[in-house]
């Protein structure tokens, strides 16, 4: 369903248009349940003028308001370049709303740069958080380890956040410093990938991924790659560690190239959420304590406790230890009320086991 509506606008995370990313396959899986409940979705990156993504979700959440993040400003009120990507997408039979940005449910905050912690941090969100947060900004590891790290609060529980285009596509924009840290942080060792080089094209390769490949090295390789400094060394990890998350790929290119996001659900509520100082701070720690730390907190909660959308599931809760001695007082009640009901009668069989006993002996 969510492709044919990518599809329909000329949005790339389709199968249609551009990259053909196939997103919808991935998305619908775990969105569908939930559409008619979200109330709020914030995505970061618009894609192109006629917003086509904006009016998928719209028709998909067909109640929820959406909070549009972009770090252009006068693009999108260009009447010029609006008419030209129209006419473009109308050529290929899409559909599109002129009145986009001034619809009920959109509220468009442009000229906010999705890479500045400070400014991710200030955005007018709702008070109670949003459903879903979608980072299809700049597509570089550093940016999207901020807005993870500065958005994950605002996340309301049993929410998603999902990554897109984590391993497909050029960036032609990140040069110098940026494109030297994108390299350090995600490093590929790929040949004959022509124009998208500029990615991880193995899994393996992504820091995402790489932390879980259990070497001292390849996990230390991956702390470095997802550490947003010294004061936050391990803000990405925690999120990871203590919730529930899953790595997608829904489509390959000849280049090398792969169609993938990360899915992650919020099932670790911020007040349980352990604090930097329980996590290991020795970066060379053995793979075993390491291994045995994240088995420990990587299980989700029950789904009662994930979300207030599947309250009515029911869930098997283990008894807990102080109802044991509940336990043992209702064994002896119910011994005790046996006898007291039984008792004439279990008199009776003892006279006359007496009775046959005398007389044996008498007999004898």
């Amino acid at each position: 369903m969510l492709n044919t509506l990518f599809n329909k606008y000329c949005s790339d995370k389709g199968t249609y248009w551009l990259s053909k990313h196939n997103y919808g396959a991935a998305y619908d899986t775990v969105l569908r349940p939930i559409r008619w409940r979200v109330q709020n979705i914030l995505e970061l990156g618009v894609g192109d003028e006629t917003a086509a993504s904006l009016n998928a979700w719209r028709e998909y959440f067909p109640r929820a308001h959406f909070w549009i993040v972009d770090v252009d400003v006068t693009r999108f009120s260009d009447k010029k370049q609006f008419a030209w990507a129209i006419r473009q997408k109308r050529r290929h039979g899409c559909l599109d709303d002129a009145n986009v940005w001034t619809a009920p449910r959109v509220h468009p905050l442009f000229g906010v740069d999705s890479s500045n912690r400070t400014m991710l941090l200030e955005l007018p969100l709702p008070a109670g958080g949003v459903d879903v947060i979608i980072d299809d900004a700049s597509h570089a590891l550093a940016h999207q380890l901020v807005a993870l790290e500065a958005l994950w609060p605002r996340l309301q529980d049993g929410g998603f956040y999902i990554i897109e285009d984590l391993t497909i596509g050029a960036l032609p924009w990140m040069r110098g410093a940026a494109g030297a840290d994108q390299e350090r942080r995600a490093p590929t060792n790929n040949t004959n990938c022509g124009h998208e080089c500029h990615y991880v094209q193995r899994p393996s390769e992504h820091p995402f991924i790489k932390r879980l490949i259990p070497t001292i090295a390849n996990q230390q390789a991956a702390r470095e790659a997802l550490s947003l400094g010294p004061g936050l060394p391990f803000a990405i990890e925690r999120i990871l560690d203590n919730n529930a998350w899953f790595y997608t790929i829904t489509g390959a290119h000849a280049g090398g190239g792969l169609d993938s996001t990360i899915i992650i659900q919020k099932t670790q509520s911020e007040s349980s959420d352990p604090s930097s100082s329980e996590r290991p701070s020795d970066p060379e720690a053995p793979a075993g304590a390491e291994a045995a730390a994240v088995t420990a907190t990587v299980l989700p909660a029950p789904p009662s406790e994930l979300t207030p959308w599947a309250s009515g599931i029911s869930v098997y809760t283990p008894l807990p230890a102080a109802g044991i001695p509940v336990l043992q007082f209702g064994a002896l009640l119910l011994v005790l009320t046996t006898i007291a009901v039984y008792r004439s009668r279990m008199v009776g069989a003892w006279r006359r086991a007496s009775t046959i006993v005398s007389g044996s002996e008498r007999f004898q």
